[in-house]
Formats: structure tokens, C-alpha cells, sequence
């Protein structure tokens, strides 16, 4: 999971999005979020997170399971 944690915060941080923000995006809560990227609570995926995703950020499902490349 720790991967996928790094991931998301790779993610919101690049699209220069705060925790609320994304929260919104994914429709979950920004505890959940914030859990997430500090690796604490494993991402309780839904088909609809993952398709939120690939829809907002161009990135592909399992591209979030393995890491990304840094800048």
C-alpha cells in the first residue's frame, strides 16, 4: 500500500490540488485522504475512485500500484 499512497500524493500534489480538493474529487472524505497518503489506512478502492482517477488525471488504474517517476 505504500506505493499506492506515495502515488496519490504524487498525484494531488501535482495537479497542485489541496486535501479537500481531492477529497471532493473522489468523493471520499479528507480523513480518509489524508489516511491514505500517510499509508495508514489501505485504500478501500471502489471501480468509481479508480475510474475518478483515470478520468481527472489521465492515469491508469493499475499505474497506481506501481510508482510513478518522479520530477
Amino acid at each position: 500500500f505504500l506505493i499506492f499512497s506515495q502515488n496519490m500524493k504524487k498525484i494531488r500534489k501535482d495537479a497542485q490540488l489541496t486535501q479537500k480538493e481531492m477529497a471532493h474529487i473522489l468523493g471520499i472524505s479528507i480523513t480518509s485522504l489524508s489516511k491514505i497518503e500517510k499509508g495508514i489506512l489501505p485504500p478501500r478502492l471502489s471501480c468509481s475512485i479508480l475510474i475518478r482517477i483515470h478520468k481527472e488525471f489521465g492515469i491508469h488504474p493499475k499505474d497506481l500500484f506501481e510508482p510513478l517517476i518522479s520530477d
